[in-house]
């Protein structure tokens, strides 16, 4: 699926939580901006899991994010630590 696929399924589904790693993203969706109930977003190809302690890899089966920042610096997200919010 595209990033904007899955961004469509999370407005219909509201799980409140969206993997868009390795969907080849050179820039974030404004569509991502309209989820009002999403509480973990993962945008990098792979994550620390405090709970698990272990590596995770997206499901997604695309190619590796580069997101280009305003100021023309090139973002590589391959790896995000991402810790739980209660």
């Amino acid at each position: 699926m595209t990033a904007l696929e899955l961004i469509a399924k999370e407005k219909k589904e509201k799980t409140g939580k969206l993997d868009i790693g390795k969907c080849g993203l050179t820039e974030l969706p404004e569509e991502l901006f309209d989820l009002e109930r999403l509480e973990e977003l993962y945008v990098s190809n792979r994550f620390w899991d405090y709970k698990k302690q272990e590596w995770i890899e997206s499901k997604n089966p695309g190619s590796d994010n580069r997101v280009r920042s305003k100021k023309g610096v090139v973002v590589i997200a391959r790896h995000c630590w991402v810790g739980y919010v209660r």
